[in-house]
């Protein structure tokens, strides 16, 4: 039967049944997509999400637009613009900060302290090439 069903050809009310069960299944199809993208959203909002970028982008596009009313970082609750602000400095203050680290070594070399009869000649040589360049 399999096979005879496709060769053969279709009667006169066949084709219009065949467009309604391909428009079925695309209807059925896009209502699926819908529920998981609700489904994203719904685990979205219950669980947060620290990406404040995502969130502005989506509200901005909304055409709401509205800034940011409350910063959350870590465990303190900042309201006031300017505790938004010194949050925000302090926060990327520390993430830039060097820590105190090692000198280089290659191998077994170390490398020194330039000596001070090195140092005027090597100071020179760069004042030379930010001449030229």
């Amino acid at each position: 039967m399999g096979s005879e069903g496709e060769n053969r050809v279709l009667t006169q009310s066949e084709p219009s049944m065949l467009q309604n069960v391909v428009s079925d299944q695309q209807s059925i199809r896009k209502n699926v997509e819908a529920i998981w993208r609700q489904k994203s959203r719904q685990t979205w909002c219950r669980l947060g999400d620290r990406n404040t970028r995502f969130f502005t982008l989506l509200q901005t596009s909304d055409g709401l637009g509205s800034p940011l009313l409350r910063l959350n970082i870590k465990v303190p609750h900042f309201f006031t613009p300017t505790d938004i602000k010194e949050a925000i400095v302090s926060f990327y203050s520390e993430l830039f900060t060097t820590p105190v680290a090692k000198r280089p070594c290659l191998g077994d070399m170390r490398f020194k302290k330039l000596s001070p009869t090195w140092k005027p000649l090597l100071s020179r040589t760069r004042n030379r090439l930010a001449e030229n360049v």
